[in-house]
């Protein structure tokens, strides 16, 4: 059996769907694109903050800076927020209590 070109549906295409389509991801546009990739970016700009400070700033005794490390690294920037809210006031109230001076 061949296939003739009179058996294929007419497929039509609408200018407007396809307009639509164009709009970007879901329908937020280009401001929303840019919107969505600017909050990844400030995410993975503290995220990398975050470790950095814990992997310079953290005292090496014991295993605090790797656990602290590991913690940032591998809960991205949830484990971020847990360094920054639970352990790094800490750390700089025990650096204020015991000065190196």
């Amino acid at each position: 059996m061949e296939l003739e070109l009179s058996m294929l549906p007419n497929i039509q295409i609408d200018l407007a769907m396809v307009q639509d389509t164009a709009v970007g991801v879901f329908g937020l546009g280009l401001i929303g694109i840019l919107a969505i990739f600017l909050l990844v970016l400030l995410i993975f700009g503290f995220w990398m903050w975050m470790l950095v400070d814990c992997l310079l700033n953290e005292p090496s005794e014991g295993n605090d800076k790797l656990i602290w490390a590991a913690v940032i690294f591998f809960g991205n920037w949830p484990g971020a927020m847990l360094y920054y809210f639970l352990r790094r006031p800490q750390r700089i109230r025990d650096c204020e209590m015991f000065p190196l001076d």
